[in-house]
């Protein structure tokens, strides 16, 4: 029986960018491309303020600053997340009820079994009562619930990773799990949704043509170290790079351990460990498999 091979091209070998699968999470296009169990009211009036535009409870604002709500004591003038002239957040006005809703979105194409990150820029606009949230993804509450700051215009990440098991889709949700009402005035800014990981090719062709010469991962932003070991069918060990940072990628360029001369054609099993640190959390996952080297 024959085998197909799939020759995977590394001419943009090393680190590439993760794609952000979510449409519009930097709010740059203004409230398009999510959903909303909140109220989009950007000019509503309270009655002891009838001169000064407010966002009510319940209630959101995609905007360029929290400046522009005059009818709140205490709102400070937050900017957005990223720096520039004109860049847009939205500003929430957080209910009583948990559970609720503030930002959805359903992305389609979801491989399954790959880890996906899940994040969003917060910031308070108050001090007091710092608002509440957690991570939904398909109805299922996802970590911990996290806190914003009591620290106003202080803009914090957090993530969650999720493992797409056997889903194709996903409908993620950031919802409120803050009850108190006093407060709970916040901004949220660059929500992403990323594949975490990396991809190997199973073909490399050390010929000297400029092409595919070497054998090596191609990861996303997120892989922070490696160790990769390559062997030969009859187990010896052909190729070892411990402790290989994110920026200095491990790759085999075909040749023999011992005396750097060139390895055969054939079948060649590696074993890569690779972790990722993010904000002091550490994910940690060994792949195994075969490359075929092609002269």
């Amino acid at each position: 029986m024959k085998t197909k091979l799939t020759l995977l091209s590394l001419s943009l070998c090393g680190m590439v960018s993760a794609q952000n699968l979510i449409t519009n999470g930097d709010f740059e296009s203004g409230s398009t491309g999510f959903t909303s169990q909140y109220t989009a009211n950007c000019t509503s009036l309270a009655t002891w303020f009838p001169y000064n535009p407010v966002i009510n409870e319940k209630n959101y604002c995609v905007c360029d600053s929290t400046g522009n709500f005059t009818g709140f004591a205490g709102w400070q003038n937050c900017k957005d997340h990223t720096p520039g002239s004109g860049k847009k957040m939205m500003v929430i006005n957080g209910s009583t009820d948990a559970n609720v809703s503030i930002w959805c979105e359903h992305i389609s194409g979801i491989k399954p079994g790959t880890n996906y990150k899940f994040s969003t820029y917060i910031t308070s606009i108050i001090t007091n009562n710092p608002a509440k949230l957690q991570f939904s993804i398909n109805g299922n509450l996802l970590g911990s619930a996290f806190n914003a700051t009591s620290n106003t215009c202080d803009w914090n990440q957090f993530y969650e990773i999720w493992n797409s098991g056997t889903a194709t889709s996903a409908d993620i949700c950031i919802v409120n799990q803050n009850t108190i009402s006093n407060g709970n005035d916040f901004a949220l800014d660059d929500i992403s949704f990323i594949e975490t990981g990396l991809v190997m090719p199973n073909v490399f062709t050390p010929n000297g043509d400029g092409m595919n010469e070497t054998f090596h991962p191609i990861t996303y932003k997120e892989i922070d170290g490696f160790n990769f070991k390559i062997y030969d069918r009859w187990g010896r060990l052909m190729y070892e790079n411990k402790d290989a940072t994110g920026a200095i990628e491990p790759e085999w360029n075909g040749k023999m351990g011992g005396d750097g001369s060139d390895a055969v054609a054939g079948t060649y099993f590696w074993v890569l460990d690779y972790y990722t640190v993010i904000e002091a959390k550490t994910l940690t996952e060994t792949l195994t498999g075969t490359a075929t080297l092609i002269r």
